[in-house]
């Protein structure tokens, strides 16, 4: 029996349960090491790693020459290591275009018309928004040889995994038939669902038939991508890859075969965009992407990994010595959580961060907060001040009266038990809410 394999096993059954909040640095590097040191013991070499460049954040942050000097870094545990960092940065910028606020009609005609340019079969677009009308996200389904039950299960699909509280849907290329289709008892139908749902269809947009605009993909090679990422990094090359390329790469580690670049566009084809991949769970990639689960944990954990590896900077010499400091560290520790989150930070005399820990989990727009376990963390953890904080997936920052009510019912507790209350904040991705300053 090889005991390697029980104990892998043990450890993707506890990240499919609890991410990587309840792993040690070790352990999540070990685990990504799984992808690259098969059968074999990767505990020690992962603390090995960690020896020598002290964080994840350091480690991930190095370049290919510094990964290689390394007497415990291979190669191929090289590449995988830097499509962390690449992945981010892709992420990151994938992010930036998709966070704006809507204003005018005409711009998701633009937005609509620029995803199905190519598109000459049955399509939509939809465009998710938040409570603000920012727009957080938009896909694309394929609505050819599909019934109503499969467009609007792939259509709640697509919006319950944006988070969206109101959408549009925009159509192109509709047949005079299915035209009256979509306008008609599909509409009524998807709406209901979505009320269900408490989601808001907002409007629905038809644009005529265009004529077709193609893109060819010349010489797709299985080999290209792969041999110059690492190339790239060889030669010290700021190369930028497609996202394809970067997808196939990481596949390619994942997932047995020759066929990884196929299966890259599938994935991005399937998912609707760079970004979306990255914030699926194991189960939403398995079933979107029909992909073995093995590879849905590995990008899911590149993801938590990219996440853990900014916290590691939060070390316990970091001072929250203003309301900017506090919203900062909250928004870093409650990023790309679905689904409301409650955190409480552990503060020393010098409001040095002692320690911080999600205490109560919700849905989309609400949670259910215990006093007692709050006074737990911050008792048991010598706590001389306490900051509190959760997440509004939706976007908007106004406090509801629960959270008023929460914020004077801890204040309260924590002050009998003589510890220093400091704030409650509320964050999204737009920024923060602090109830001192406000």
């Amino acid at each position: 029996m090889n005991v390697n394999l029980g104990h892998r096993q043990r450890v993707k059954e506890k990240f499919k349960s609890t991410k990587l909040n309840s792993f040690h640095d070790h352990e999540a590097l070990e685990m990504l090491l799984f992808y690259c040191i098969p059968r074999k013991d990767t505990n020690k070499t992962s603390h090995k790693i960690l020896e020598e460049f002290k964080t994840l954040y350091n480690l991930f942050s190095s370049t290919y020459d510094e990964l290689i000097a390394s007497p415990y870094i291979t190669e191929h545990m090289s590449i995988l290591i830097l499509l962390v960092n690449k992945i981010d940065t892709i992420y990151k910028n994938e992010s930036k275009k998709q966070k704006k606020i809507i204003t005018r009609d005409d711009e998701y005609n633009d937005l609509a018309i620029d995803e199905l340019e190519d598109e000459d079969e049955p399509s939509c677009v939809i465009i998710c928004l938040n409570i603000e009308k920012k727009l957080m996200k938009y896909g694309k389904i394929k609505l050819e040889n599909e019934d109503e039950g499969s467009i609007i299960k792939k259509i709640l699909e697509l919006v319950l995994i944006y988070d969206a509280l109101e959408i549009i849907v925009v159509y192109k290329n509709l047949t005079k038939m299915n035209t009256r289709f979509y306008k008609g008892v599909a509409s009524d139908k998807l709406k209901t669902s979505l009320q269900f749902c408490d989601i808001s269809l907002k409007e629905r947009i038809y644009i005529e038939k265009k004529k077709k605009i193609s893109r060819v993909i010349e010489n797709i090679s299985n080999e290209y991508p792969r041999k110059n990422f690492k190339e790239s990094f060889k030669k010290k090359e700021d190369k930028e890859l497609r996202k394809e390329d970067i997808l196939d790469v990481l596949i390619s580690y994942g997932q047995k075969g020759d066929k990884s670049n196929i299966l890259a566009y599938r994935i991005l084809k399937e998912v609707g965009s760079f970004d979306r991949i990255f914030t699926c769970s194991i189960k939403e990639l398995r079933s979107m992407c029909n992909i073995s689960e093995h590879l849905s944990v590995l990008i899911v954990l590149i993801f938590e990994l990219i996440k853990k590896q900014e916290l590691c900077k939060l070390t316990n010499d970091y001072v929250v010595d203003s309301t900017k400091s506090a919203g900062e560290l909250v928004m870093k520790i409650l990023k790309g959580y679905r689904g409301e989150h409650f955190l409480t930070v552990c503060l020393d005399k010098n409001n040095k961060l002692l320690h911080y820990e999600i205490s109560s989990i919700g849905t989309i727009n609400e949670i259910t907060v215990y006093i007692r376990t709050i006074m737990d963390i911050a008792i048991s953890n010598k706590s001389k001040s306490v900051i509190i904080a959760h997440n509004h997936p939706s976007g908007n920052l106004k406090p509801s009266l629960a959270d008023i009510k929460t914020t004077n019912d801890v204040k309260y507790s924590l002050q009998l038990a003589g510890i220093v209350f400091l704030d409650h904040i509320i964050v999204s991705d737009s920024g923060y809410y602090s109830f001192v300053e406000e």
